[in-house]
């Protein structure tokens, strides 16, 4: 009996859960057509086709709806890279995730966020640094177990300092010149790997970064 109910209470949490995404990803499509300044709760749930009331149950309010398809934002932009992959090639994998979440946003959101809703692009953009941040740290540390990066770095540091430096890149160049950020990790490379290491990039990876530009 308790076991029927459990099922039953995980088969709703499902549900609810998945309508909930299904809402989230609707409220994206608004965003992108008309902005996030100038829609509003009124428009969302008739587009929705629910009450202001359930829209305000599932949504403290519209920034607390402006976080939630931010953070939809940046799962979607997020992808599985291969399996049994090295850390260098791990690094193409940062940088495919990092050109999606670049292009996958339009200029029209950021502006409206960057003006009406700052707070909320800052924390946006924390938890997205967080999220490289974490997954370059390992990376590194695996590199070094590999050979491909010296022993002598520090991965806390120079996943740190390598973000700085590519958020730096995309800001100065309008968020389009890729090519900056592909020389930004070549001299990424160069700067922490071993001999195996630099070899592997220049056989193995530069040339495809030639065949995506």
């Amino acid at each position: 009996m308790e076991i029927v109910f459990l099922r039953k209470n995980f088969s709703y949490y499902c549900d609810v859960n998945e309508k909930h995404n299904q809402f989230t990803s609707r409220v994206n499509a608004l965003f992108e057509a008309h902005g996030v300044k100038n829609l509003t709760m009124d428009q969302v749930a008739i587009d929705l086709g629910i009450s202001k009331k359930t829209l305000y149950e599932m949504y403290r309010d519209k920034a607390g709806l402006i976080w939630e398809v931010l953070n939809f934002r940046l799962h979607e932009c997020k992808h599985t890279p291969p399996e049994n992959i090295n850390a260098i090639e791990f690094l193409m994998h940062i940088r495919k995730t990092i050109i999606l979440c670049i292009q996958e946003m339009p200029a029209m959101i950021i502006q409206d966020l960057h003006r009406y809703y700052p707070g909320i692009l800052q924390n946006y953009m924390r938890q997205k640094r967080m999220h490289i941040l974490s997954a370059m740290r390992v990376n590194i540390e695996e590199g070094i177990v590999q050979g491909l990066f010296r022993k002598d770095i520090n991965p806390d540091l120079v996943a740190r300092l390598y973000i700085l430096m590519v958020e730096a890149v995309l800001e100065q160049r309008g968020h389009e010149d890729f090519q900056k950020l592909n020389e930004l990790i070549t001299y990424h490379v160069h700067a922490i790997s071993t001999q195996k290491g630099i070899d592997f990039y220049h056989n193995h990876v530069m040339p495809k970064l030639k065949t995506d530009e």
